[in-house]
């Protein structure tokens, strides 16, 4: 059966059951949640609000639908719901500015509705997530005197609902993110305890609340980890469980697999120094190993190898690991990241340093490119250059890295010598063809 699509009624958060479990895995926790966004009928709202959460291409022809069939509301259809459910659409990209018209009147509509009839609360007044939906839609549109409108009409009621003891915390995270996307500026106090920090979590993620930074930040990830696994075999309502799955989703990607805890960028940067200490073992045969094998020697003649050496190292570490990422576009540029970490909004650009090349050419390049990654629309934190010297001049290195180290948004830097065996294998190989060409002449 399929949604409704003309109207979207007033309801209570459906619930669908979710199994009983017992020490419950990342993996459980995540095909639980799985299975209730999978439920249907659901609601159109519900469904266009876990689309604006989690971004799934899979369910982005039903929710295109949805949203669609919502668009050519009008009047007194354009109610609480649907205006709502236009604002997560038109957010998340379902629905272009063509929608303004319809958008703006349902706008229009409800900043003229009264939040208490004799002293009791509309029934919208609570619904978290379609309050937030009513903020992105007005954000999205931009008018400023539509604005002040939505923004006296949320300051009316959401003190007074966000305070009421029947309201949840993960609601009270809501509000307060509806509260921060408005410009309102009612200062609702924050939620005081970890039992919702899915939600924190899932806002953070989603640009929606600030991040919290350091061990306050893995403190968060921890208590929304704790609830998602607790809870997981606890009826959950269709819109928290797109949250939860959002919140899950972000840890994963933001913690490293292979190392304990949440790494720093000091850890990054000790991480590529001990990129030297592993090229002890690398390949460079000067005998076969195996009867009848061919001898192996894994070059390193460019950025690339470069950047491939640097991607073996970190992926199996970086599950959100990418390469040649396009950032936002400054003018006529794209710049493009050689790899760049997502979850630490860290940039690692390679650079390979060929014999006769200056030291601060490497540092012109670099200084290039910090300036295109820090501009504005791009989201990075800081920028660790890795420099392969191809030519060895380990007396060099502290000036680079020193001369690096003073560009803006630069973490650290770390240059890595060609091994003395490569180097002595290709300056055989340069003097036996130069004997060879001598020969021929």
């Amino acid at each position: 059966m399929e949604p409704r699509r003309d109207a979207w009624p007033h309801r209570k958060n459906a619930v669908v059951p979710v199994s009983d479990a017992s020490g419950l895995l990342l993996s459980d926790a995540r095909s639980a949640l799985l299975r209730i966004l999978a439920h249907r009928p659901q609601t159109g709202p519900a469904i266009l609000f876990a689309h604006w959460m989690l971004g799934r291409k899979e369910n982005e022809a039903e929710a295109k639908h949805i949203a669609s069939a919502a668009a050519q509301h009008a009047g007194a259809q354009l109610d609480f719901q649907t205006v709502a459910a236009l604002g997560f659409a038109r957010e998340s990209g379902l629905l272009g500015a063509d929608i303004a018209g319809t958008l703006k009147q349902g706008l229009e509509r409800l900043a003229g509705r009264q939040p208490f009839v004799d002293g009791n609360p509309m029934p919208f007044c609570s619904d978290a997530v379609g309050i937030l939906g009513v903020a992105l839609g007005t954000r999205a549109l931009a008018d400023k005197t539509l604005s002040t409108k939505i923004v006296a009409w949320l300051t009316s009621y959401l003190t007074t609902i966000h305070g009421l003891d029947g309201t949840e915390d993960w609601q009270r995270h809501l509000f307060r993110a509806a509260d921060t996307v408005s410009g309102a500026a009612i200062n609702l106090p924050p939620v005081s305890n970890g039992q919702a920090a899915d939600v924190l979590v899932a806002l953070a993620a989603k640009g929606i609340l600030p991040r919290s930074a350091g061990k306050q930040a893995e403190h968060e990830e921890e208590q929304a980890l704790r609830t998602i696994l607790s809870e997981a075999a606890i009826e959950t309502p269709y819109e928290r469980a797109a949250i939860r799955l959002t919140a899950l989703e972000h840890v994963i990607r933001s913690a490293p697999t292979a190392v304990p805890g949440r790494i720093s960028a000091a850890d990054l940067v000790h991480l590529l120094e001990r990129i030297p200490a592993g090229l002890r073992k690398w390949t460079w045969e000067t005998k076969p190993r195996t009867a009848n094998a061919p001898l192996r020697h894994w070059h390193i003649d460019n950025e690339y190898h470069v950047q491939n050496l640097l991607w073996a190292t970190l992926a199996p570490i970086f599950p959100d690991l990418d390469d040649e990422q396009y950032l936002a576009k400054i003018g006529q540029k794209s710049p493009r990241a050689d790899l760049h970490v997502p979850s630490m909004k860290i940039i690692i650009e390679a650079k390979f340093l060929r014999s006769g090349e200056s030291m601060q050419k490497v540092i012109d390049e670099i200084s290039s490119d910090t300036g295109l990654y820090g501009a504005m629309g791009n989201d990075c934190a800081g920028i660790i250059p890795v420099i392969w010297d191809d030519s060895a001049r380990s007396h060099e290195h502290d000036y680079l890295r020193q001369g690096l180290k003073k560009l803006p948004n630069i973490i650290d830097a770390i240059v890595i010598s060609r091994p003395a065996w490569i180097a002595d294998e290709v300056e055989k190989s340069t003097k036996t063809k130069g004997k060879r060409t001598k020969s021929k002449s």
